[in-house]
């Protein structure tokens, strides 16, 4: 019995080795012809320098930073202070009434206590500070991956274009200003100013958005009711017996003021609440007490399918907004003469119709009220909350490669577009995969996109002749 638990624990050893290892690195691919010859003469192979690449030029297509809410969702906060008092006025003084109750509800009754309400300004959905500070580390990461290109940048090599709003503007000049730092000092001699006063410019305002239903707000609304009407929800029973445990005739008032309207509200607090630092979870995050993780999906599904609707694969209105953009980010890769560094500071929108122009995020299955409310979709790509959340951002990089050959030295242009500083991957010639892909590829890659999308276009522009057009409100 010993030999044998001797020979056990000595084979878990060499397991637990075996996990700590080198991974190995990725070979060179080459093409598939004879004209590879020089790469495949076995260890004849004459030794081929790895190509050097710089950055010479990039495009930026971000989202603003986190922002304080609009001015009717803030009222909304005023009437959550309300039962704060109320929970305060009820148990603060009051310990025995306090254990009294489950320990569920003491859980969020104390953190409700403890809640501090920062989510209120004079200036509302402007840049907050969390979302210049989110802006500001996010520029310094890109100055790190361009050093090369900042360190030979030049006030008149930069162009920044924003949408009209205060939050993208100010996103725009704190991420210039710290994207141009090196060492503490600023690389050229000011911050470039918006270049643009174009309000219509539709590289950044999407001039019509699809009137669907009754407008892409009411998308939201009408799934949340679907979720939770307010004659009959079970998140609202549940939340009202956890602020206010049923049986005491003094809570019936207090319990019919939890509408199913305010418990979004609720939930509007709790997701707000991350755009602010606190010293104490409780003090910022204590309305998600409330939730659990069936809550927050339903409420993610929520946002999801108002993007879908608004800025994705809806209809063949929706998903072609990304164009003007498209087409801006082709010029730029065949403009030789183009600006070094163009920043395109923008909405929620931008982000999302340049990921769905780019075919990205794109399910099998069409996203509907229908099949969102009964759960179909829990495994589906489009998941705004990952893709388009603050400081959401897509990088256009060109690099100047050389590449050493055995006789001679070949120089190249290659290109890598980032989506949240994740390289993009491309598959072109069927099975060739690349992150950083000759800059002929990505163009003709963009070119059919862009072709097929007006095709298609052409194709459907009687299509739904009752959907009518609205102005898209850049709310986000």
């Amino acid at each position: 019995m010993l030999v044998f638990i001797a020979i056990l624990l000595s084979m878990s050893q060499v397991l637990v080795k075996c996990e700590l290892k080198f991974v190995d690195p990725d070979i060179p691919k080459y093409p598939e012809s004879v004209e590879s010859v020089s790469y495949m003469l076995g260890s004849m192979t004459p030794y081929h320098v790895p190509k050097t690449c710089t950055e010479s030029k990039a495009l930026l297509v971000m989202r603003h930073g986190s922002k304080f809410p609009k001015q009717t969702v803030m009222d909304k906060f005023e009437k959550l202070n309300d039962f704060q008092n109320k929970l305060k006025n009820l148990y603060s003084n009051n310990n025995d009434a306090f254990k009294a109750l489950s320990a569920d509800s003491q859980f969020v009754i104390e953190n409700i206590i403890k809640w501090e309400n920062k989510m209120t300004s004079d200036k509302a959905k402007a840049a907050n500070d969390k979302g210049i500070l989110t802006t500001q580390q996010l520029a310094k990461r890109w100055n790190a991956k361009l050093i090369n290109m900042v360190l030979d940048i030049k006030s008149e090599d930069i162009e920044f274009i924003s949408a009209p709003e205060n939050r993208c503007v100010v996103s725009g000049e704190k991420f210039l200003s710290m994207f141009l730092t090196v060492k503490g000092q600023l690389v050229v001699d000011k911050v470039p100013e918006i270049k643009n006063k174009d309000i219509e410019d539709n590289r950044i305002k999407l001039a019509k958005g699809p009137k669907v239903l009754k407008t892409e707000k009411e998308i939201e609304d009408i799934y949340y009711e679907t979720m939770c009407p307010e004659k009959e929800c079970d998140l609202k029973t549940r939340i009202r017996n956890l602020l206010f445990p049923d049986g005491s005739p003094n809570f019936e008032v207090l319990r019919d003021e939890i509408t199913s309207d305010m418990v979004k509200t609720m939930y509007l607090a709790c997701a707000n609440s991350f755009g602010y630092d606190y010293t104490d979870d409780a003090r910022g995050h204590a309305w998600c007490t409330l939730f659990n993780y069936e809550d927050l999906k339903m409420f993610e599904d929520m946002h999801d399918i108002q993007y879908y609707y608004k800025n994705g694969y809806y209809n063949n209105k929706s998903k072609y907004f990304g164009l003007p953009m498209m087409k801006e980010i082709l010029d730029f890769l065949n403009n030789t003469t183009t600006k070094k560094f163009k920043i395109f500071s923008a909405h929620t929108s931008n982000c999302l119709s340049l990921i769905t122009g780019f075919r990205l995020y794109q399910d099998d299955e069409k996203l509907t009220i229908e099949n969102m409310t009964k759960h179909n979709m829990i495994n589906r790509k489009w998941r705004s909350s990952f893709i388009a959340s603050y400081a959401c951002n897509i990088m256009v990089v060109v690099y100047n490669c050389q590449h050493t050959e055995i006789a001679e030295n070949k120089e190249s242009q290659e290109v890598s577009i980032y989506l949240n500083e994740k390289p993009i991957t491309v598959i072109f010639k069927e099975k060739e995969t690349c992150t950083q892909c000759p800059i002929e590829d990505v163009k003709n890659l963009i070119g059919k996109l862009l072709d097929d999308a007006n095709n298609e276009l052409k194709l459907v522009s009687d299509e739904n002749a009752e959907v009518e057009d609205t102005p898209d409100k850049s709310s986000s």
